[in-house]
């Protein structure tokens, strides 16, 4: 998910979050998808600890965004389309804000045209074990 971490940013960070949530939202255009799953949350958790101790991030982009990414740890994607939008927001984007959260049929579809079948298991993501964070 991140290319090259020589190039530590938040940028990246936002980026690939940002790509996240198109799974799990309603929106007229969306570019990019990557999946939802435990282990990108975990790569999404180490890249944010990571851009933070190397002095990347300041302390307000460092605790919204984790605040953001320990949500997800816990399943709770009840917020995710205004997560999405303060991403965009941060990006300088013109396009492509949430029309709220996606069905599971519309999540469903995403993810068949994106991953495949056997990532479907996605939808219904179970917290994450503390140990896993």
């Amino acid at each position: 998910m991140f290319d090259d971490l020589e190039k530590l940013n938040k940028s990246n960070l936002v980026r690939v979050m940002h790509e996240m949530t198109h799974q799990k939202i309603s929106a007229d255009k969306k570019y990019g998808a990557i999946l939802m799953s435990h282990e990108n949350i975990r790569e999404v958790r180490a890249y944010l600890e990571l851009a933070r101790k190397k002095n990347k991030l300041n302390l307000n982009d460092y605790t919204k965004l984790g605040k953001i990414i320990e949500q997800w740890e816990q399943a709770d994607f009840s917020n995710i389309d205004k997560d999405q939008d303060y991403m965009l927001d941060g990006m300088g984007a013109k396009i492509g804000y949430s029309n709220g959260l996606a069905t599971p049929e519309e999540e469903e579809l995403f993810i068949l045209n994106n991953f495949g079948e056997k990532y479907v298991y996605t939808i219904n993501l179970k917290p994450m074990e503390k140990a896993e964070n």
